[in-house]
């Protein structure tokens, strides 16, 4: 048997294998032999018939089957002997067969050769950033609007009112889409301000047309064409903050107004952590990924393509309307996404490998006692239950990378404001 290799690029190879009549003899016996059993023919006892006779019958269609089984099993057999990982499915581009023998070309992805640049001493800049006071009010004022009175009124005459809209798209022709209903409260800081200003000063009935321009407009709506009426009006009155407010909208968990303050000021500042941490995170990743010419392959990258896409239609699964594209679209839309992501995964493999980094209990332990506590459960059974969890592992393991890499970068501080 002749096998010779060839690197197609840093991904794929192309491994050709060779056997002669000689050797694929001792395969197409056995598969006589395996048939036997189940090959009936009036005169003959079950699995009794003649091999010569099932060869003169069947011959051609056995070994055209064994020819199959020959060439997966001793692929397989190269790819544990040289310790190659292959990538989803190979492809059997070619089967040439003739007096002398028969010749198989195999393609499959596997993974690169990696050496990273160096990961250590990256420029990291870190969002910093301390919650104002006018801040904190915001958010105060927000939780008042939300526990406040609603009444019915004729007009949007400030941004305290909540309306109830119907959006229709307009179609090529000026024919209108189903339309979708939904409440807008103008006071959010999230609406977008050009709705915010359509729908100002306007009555129950009017309408107008509308194109979401913003940079923040959700991507499935931008820049298309809508009909927007207001089909509802009610005049929102905030809840007046008090100790008997803050008693009763925290069940009792809190008594006084300025404890409610403090307790906002924490839960806005950890927040901004948050986001920070994100920020710092994602740009360890940018500049890792970006710095280090690593293939993805792309195996790897349909997987991961695949459920990516899946995910956003499991988003969208009450309203798919709403989504407006189809798996096409999305796929176009998601893989530099999913290139991004593979090599990102590789990567952080490599370090985890170039510096022996492994999980221990003190990496796992604080999550699961949080988890436990969250959903009431025993630790150590709830341990049980997501150590066994792949997706739980790998992700404090990336954390742990990405730790690892913060403890040797630049960090230089910079306006969190600016940045976020």
């Amino acid at each position: 048997m002749e096998k010779e290799i060839k690197q197609l690029d840093e991904c794929t190879r192309e491994l050709t294998i060779t056997l002669t009549t000689d050797e694929l003899q001792p395969h197409y016996e056995k598969a006589y032999k395996d048939m036997q059993p189940k090959v009936k023919l009036e005169g003959f006892r079950n699995g009794r018939v003649p091999i010569a006779m099932i060869k003169k019958m069947y011959g051609k269609g056995i070994e055209a089957d064994a020819d199959q089984d020959i060439v997966n099993d001793v692929f397989r057999n190269y790819t544990q002997e040289e310790n190659i990982q292959v990538l989803g499915t190979p492809t059997l581009k070619d089967i040439a067969k003739d007096e002398n023998g028969i010749k198989y070309v195999i393609e499959f992805e596997t993974l690169p050769t990696i050496t990273l640049k160096d990961y250590k001493g990256v420029t990291i800049d870190e969002p910093i950033h301390a919650v104002t006071e006018q801040e904190v009010q915001e958010e105060l004022e927000y939780i008042l609007a939300q526990n406040g009175e609603l009444e019915e009124a004729e007009q949007v005459t400030d941004e305290h009112h909540v309306i109830k809209v119907e959006m229709a798209e307009i179609l090529e022709g000026g024919e209108l889409s189903q339309p979708n209903e939904t409440d807008v409260y103008l006071a959010d800081k999230n609406i977008l301000p050009e709705l915010k200003d359509n729908i100002l000063n306007t009555k129950v009935g009017d309408s107008f047309d509308y194109t979401p321009t913003a940079e923040d407009a959700n991507p499935t709506i931008k820049d298309k064409n809508f009909k927007v009426t207001i089909t509802n009006i009610k005049k929102l009155t905030p809840a007046e903050l008090n100790d008997e407010f803050v008693e009763r909208v925290t069940g009792g968990r809190i008594t006084k107004a300025e404890e409610l303050k403090d307790e906002v000021n924490f839960n806005l500042q950890d927040e901004w952590d948050k986001k920070s941490r994100e920020l710092v995170e994602n740009q360890i990743v940018a500049t890792l990924v970006d710095s280090n010419n690593i293939p993805a392959p792309e195996q790897l990258v349909n997987q991961v393509l695949t459920q990516m896409v899946q995910d956003v239609k499991q988003r969208y699964e009450k309203s798919p309307e709403q989504l407006n594209m189809t798996d096409d679209e999305l796929e176009i839309q998601l893989k530099p996404n999913a290139e991004r992501s593979v090599k990102w995964e590789l990567v952080r493999n490599q370090i985890i490998e170039n510096e022996s980094i492994e999980l221990e209990d003190y990496d796992i332990d604080p999550i699961v006692e949080k988890e436990a506590k969250r959903y009431g459960q025993d630790v150590e059974q709830m341990k049980k239950v997501l150590v066994q969890n792949p997706n739980f592992l790998t992700k404090i393991l990336s954390k742990k990378v990405i730790d690892f890499v913060l403890d040797f970068a630049i960090i230089n501080e910079v306006d969190g404001r600016a940045h976020v």
